[in-house]
């Protein structure tokens, strides 16, 4: 029982989290670097854990203003292959980053995650 806590407890994490790559908004700071940090970011998270969760599911608009900047989907792609984590990486044509992106594809995510913590 308390292994399948666990996975609800990473599954809500992954839920809650925001931070894409550790090559984001906050890179160069002693604070990504951070343990604190590092738990958020989902790079540094496949990394370090592998293939040892749920699989990912992310949508993101190719017309995100942030996606060369702070998203860079690149580095998460990467450690995805080399961790065997299963990666739903769906580019949106056209869409950038904003409430109506989240409110178009909002209902598949909750879909995807109430999936999984039905299955625990």
């Amino acid at each position: 029982m308390n292994q399948k806590l666990e996975q609800v407890r990473k599954l809500l994490t992954s839920i809650a989290g925001f931070a894409f790559t550790r090559e984001g908004p906050m890179d160069g700071t002693a604070a990504l670097a951070s343990t604190r940090w590092a738990r958020h970011d989902a790079t540094h998270r496949i990394e370090k854990h592998g293939g040892a969760g749920p699989d990912i599911l992310i949508d993101q608009g190719d017309a995100d203003e942030f996606l060369e900047s702070q998203l860079k989907r690149a580095p998460l792609v990467a450690a995805a292959a080399r961790g065997d984590v299963q990666l739903r990486l769906r580019r949106r044509a056209d869409y950038g980053h904003s409430t109506f992106f989240i409110s178009t594809f909002i209902a598949s995510h909750l879909e995807h995650h109430a999936r999984h913590l039905l299955a625990c």
